[in-house]
């Protein structure tokens, strides 16, 4: 059910097996984008065949890219930084730009990769940002 779509439970899928999604938006801020992001959920989990009801199967938009993670990157103290401008998951950082920093610390991409799930704050040893790259 809808409600259902809507729990918190993180481990239903666990519980009674089958298969989980995770609607990533922790830097959706746009409220007005919750109706349309609610349905494409719908839609995807409808072409998934996870929901009894079909829904309108929408066109692709873009060319899938698979990623693979290949680096975390741990906050060192309270002055971790992103120097990127309007960073969102799945910013593009080409090779060698510096991305953020830590004090003195500069944090620069050893090739083409992009930034999934940087978060928007910050803990001393704990992971802020994941580097991944095409595979």
């Amino acid at each position: 059910s809808e409600a259902d779509l809507c729990s918190g439970t993180d481990f239903l899928a666990d519980a009674i097996g089958g298969m989980g999604h995770t609607l990533e938006a922790g830097w959706l801020r746009d409220h007005c984008l919750f109706k349309a992001t609610y349905d494409c959920v719908l839609d995807y989990l409808s072409y998934v065949g996870c929901l009894s009801t079909q829904r309108n199967r929408p066109e692709p938009t873009t060319v899938l890219k698979h990623l693979m993670i290949y680096q975390e990157i741990r906050a060192e103290s309270s002055s971790f930084s992103f120097c990127i401008p309007e960073i969102h998951n799945f910013s593009f950082v080409a090779a060698g730009e510096v991305f953020a920093r830590d004090g003195d610390t500069s944090f620069r991409t050893e090739r083409d990769s992009y930034l999934v799930f940087p978060k928007a704050s910050f803990a001393p040893g704990r992971v802020a940002v994941n580097l991944a790259s095409m595979h």
